[in-house]
This record gives structure tokens, C-alpha cells and sequence, in this order.
């Protein structure tokens, strides 16, 4: 797989708001990737095509993640102008969004879930 831009969607597939975030991802000439749910045990960086990683054997038979998450394999100026273009677009809010680094390349799209469900919730209390 080649390593290009793109960002992985879970939880958008076949909505209006995933057709618009797809939209402006085109737009933009950025890959959209909707993550199905029986490749959820795969690592992050095989899903964005980052060289370097095993395909995991079993599959995901588990339900999907009650919130909408985004994983964007773009550095930091194409996210602020993402950002910025969801917001000029009228793109609802996507409350779990993750850049893919070194520390959660590897990680499985459960783990990343897990981590940024918790992180979310940390700043909503803070910041009601």
C-alpha cells in the first residue's frame, strides 16, 4: 500500500454528514477512507497505507463505535485548513479526531477509539 494523504471515517459511511465530509475531502484532494468493521483489529498505519506493517488475521465481529471518529494522516497545516473548510462548508462536528503519529500508528482502531472516547471526555468536564 502506498502512504499518501487520506483520513480514515468510522461511523459516516452512507450519511449526509459523511457525504459532506467526503465532499470537501475531494475537494481538497485528500483521500476519504470509510473503515469498515471487520477491519477495526487492523493497525492504523496499514489502514492509511503506511509502509511497515502486518495485516492482522482475525477480523472484528464486534458492533461499531457509538460515536463518529475521524483519523487523518496529514500534517498540521493541511488539518488547520480542513478544519477550516468543514467549518466554512457547514460540516457538523466530529468530537473524536485524531492526527496518526509515531506512538498511535501501531495501534488498533479500538485502542485509538478507546484513547480519544477518554481524552473527550476529559475536556468535556473540563470545558462544559
Amino acid at each position: 500500500m502506498k502512504s499518501s494523504t487520506c483520513v480514515l471515517l468510522y461511523g459516516l459511511k452512507d450519511t449526509p454528514k459523511g457525504e459532506k465530509v467526503k465532499a470537501v475531502l475531494k475537494k481538497m484532494g485528500i483521500e476519504a477512507k470509510d473503515i469498515p468493521l471487520e477491519e477495526y483489529y487492523q493497525p492504523i498505519g496499514l489502514l492509511a497505507g503506511i509502509p511497515g506493517f502486518q495485516k492482522e488475521e482475525r477480523k472484528y465481529t464486534g458492533g461499531g463505535f457509538p460515536d463518529e471518529m475521524m483519523v487523518m494522516h496529514l500534517n498540521s497545516s493541511q488539518v488547520d485548513a480542513l478544519l477550516a473548510r468543514f467549518r466554512q462548508e457547514g460540516v457538523e462536528r466530529i468530537d473524536l479526531k485524531a492526527i496518526i503519529t509515531e506512538f498511535n500508528r501501531s495501534w488498533n482502531s479500538l485502542q485509538l477509539y478507546l484513547e480519544l472516547h477518554k481524552e473527550h471526555e476529559t475536556m468535556t468536564r473540563r470545558n462544559p
